[in-house]
């Protein structure tokens, strides 16, 4: 009897073959998809950090351009006569003065006051800065942050000096080493609080460091920022 050369094909062991291929086809299109999808997404996660960066390196820059002369006009030496009127109007209403007290105690008292008066009409640039300093962090990482910290010490710098000054200045002293002392006090925070009055050993005008340290915070941040708006005018 002749052998048979007809060849049974197993549809079911077909199907499932074709099944599979088509489970294994599926799975390479929707990694596929997948990669692409991520490849988009990091593509768009840092074109948005990128604005993020360009817009906080603007606030930022522009932030520290505004606060330079502000610090500036805080510590200007030149008083106008309504910011003393201001100021002793301020300390009556304290009851820190009234017509009996010696000038000697209200001139600390008014320079003092005229200094706190200033860095209160730069309140708003104050709390920008203060909100401004933990995104610059995040994003452009502790170093930068300090650069925008540099203007916030300096304020209280001066702040500080301004309540250092309000001590000096008594009316009677129990001697001449005191009063010594406290000229000596009163001259290391006018130095803080006066732009450019710093005086060397020799008598000399020296380096102001709070002016010094602002200017040298802009600079850096100006050099850090500036690229952010070069390569924007260039795209």
């Amino acid at each position: 009897m002749a052998a048979s050369c007809v060849t049974t094909i197993d549809w079911d062991a077909t199907g499932s073959m074709l099944s599979g291929l088509g489970t294994i086809g599926g799975a390479v299109v929707v990694l596929i998809a997948a990669l692409i999808g991520k490849d988009t997404f990091d593509t768009w996660k840092r074109q948005k950090l990128e604005e993020r960066k360009i817009v906080l390196a603007e606030s930022a820059l522009t932030l520290a351009f505004k606060l330079q002369p502000a610090i500036s006009s805080i510590r200007s030496p030149f008083s106008l006569a309504g910011e003393i009127e201001r100021a002793e109007a301020s300390l009556r209403e304290q009851d820190l003065i009234n017509d009996q007290t010696p000038q000697a105690r209200v001139q600390p008292l008014t320079t003092a006051q005229t200094a706190l008066n200033r860095i209160a009409s730069y309140a708003g640039l104050i709390d920008s800065l203060a909100e401004l300093r933990p995104s610059v962090r995040a994003i452009f990482g502790s170093d930068v942050e300090a650069k925008l910290a540099v203007f916030e010490n300096s304020i209280r710098e001066v702040r500080t000096a301004a309540f250092g000054i309000s001590r000096t200045g008594r009316a009677v002293y129990p001697n001449e080493q005191v009063a010594d002392q406290d000229y000596a006090r009163a001259q290391r925070f006018e130095a803080k609080l006066w732009e450019d009055s710093v005086i060397s050993d020799d008598g000399q005008e020296a380096v102001d460091p709070i002016k010094k340290a602002v200017a040298d915070a802009v600079t850096d941040l100006e050099k850090l920022f500036r690229p952010y708006f070069d390569a924007t005018a260039k795209g």
